[in-house]
């Protein structure tokens, strides 16, 4: 199982437009779990991989309710700095196969991935 409470801190992504340079706050994050063995260089299947979308109620939740609702605020990231970070409450489990080899060079190891989902 591999359960995901949140993501913290997301500096803004960088925009390079016909406008100018600036950077534009993260809007709905998606995040995606895999999991590699070893040194093996070779693809993940789709189906091996998991899919946190942010959504900004409970899965079958109503927004009304306040304890249905999930969170999602800014920070100030470092104190000579005056950069707002977006942070996200996703509170999603799901499962994953993992099977531990004999040899340990061959031993699974957990990449995350960040994305902004397209709007």
């Amino acid at each position: 199982h591999f359960s995901l409470l949140g993501l913290r801190d997301l500096m803004p992504l960088s925009r390079f437009d016909s406008v100018g340079v600036g950077s534009v706050d993260i809007v709905k994050p998606l995040v995606e779990v895999e999991v590699h063995w070893g040194d093996t260089e070779t693809k993940t299947a789709e189906n091996q991989k998991l899919r946190f979308k942010y959504t900004d109620v409970v899965e079958g939740g109503d927004k009304r309710i306040k304890s249905d609702r999930l969170n999602n605020w800014k920070s100030r990231v470092g104190k000579s700095v005056n950069i707002l970070a977006s942070n996200f409450e996703f509170l999603q489990v799901q499962k994953l196969k993992v099977e531990i080899p004999d040899k340990m060079i061959l031993q699974p190891y957990v990449i995350i991935r960040v994305y902004e989902e397209p709007s």
